[in-house]
């Protein structure tokens, strides 16, 4: 299941239509954080890819910055290639409680299909509340909250994106297909697949896939 109000946390099964924004007095993350966070991913994932090759690692390569746990989940982090998106993902993340960590966990390909997914969601309960948004399993998944007699219609929304996912490179929106190695999977394109070292999962060595 990709996204539902079951099980996700207080307030289910209450009406959401009137419940003001949870995020909407949240502050935008500070430039630093959002910097340091960035640096922190880019670490993170020559790391991988050092392991993932075979190299030893080095004590530096294990070490990561301290970041300001309130800012990492209650301020708006903006991707920083969000572009003529920024407002649009802004108003999104303002829908996410506190606690949860109020930004957006895919790539840029894939904001286009993230805002419209919002927008149809918000047409049919303006306040319903966004738990996560996220690359899971080289797909797109969404959590909600919304009021229960809209539940299945929503839910039915995040799955035909989901699906829409599938076809669409995560990190620059062309036609893709679902990539991966012994650690990962994503959904890229052939160029992408091959900058990130990937191949199409189908013809993924068997003995590499375990």
């Amino acid at each position: 299941m990709t996204g539902s109000t079951m099980g996700l946390g207080p307030g289910v099964g209450v009406d959401l239509h009137d419940r003001p924004l949870p995020g909407a007095d949240a502050p935008l993350m500070d430039p630093e954080v959002a910097r340091a966070w960035r640096e922190t991913r880019a670490q993170l994932r020559r790391t991988l890819m050092k392991a993932r090759s075979g190299l030893p690692l080095a004590p530096d390569d294990l070490h990561l910055p301290r970041l300001d746990r309130d800012q990492m989940v209650n301020a708006i982090h903006i991707p920083e290639d969000a572009g003529k998106l920024a407002p649009a993902l802004e108003a999104m993340l303002r829908r996410v409680p506190d606690t949860w960590g109020r930004m957006v966990g895919c790539d840029r390909g894939w904001y286009p299909l993230v805002v419209e997914l919002d927008r149809d969601l918000a047409q049919l309960d303006p306040g319903y509340i966004l738990l996560q948004v996220k690359e899971k399993w080289g797909v797109l998944r969404l959590y909600f909250e919304s009021a229960p007699e809209l539940t299945g219609a929503m839910q039915a929304l995040v799955e035909r994106a989901t699906e829409a996912s599938k076809g669409i490179c995560e990190l620059c929106g062309a036609p893709g297909m679902l990539m991966g190695d012994c650690l990962r999977v994503k959904t890229l394109c052939p160029r992408c697949g091959l900058a990130e070292g990937l191949l199409p999962v189908e013809v993924i060595p068997r003995e590499v896939q375990r």
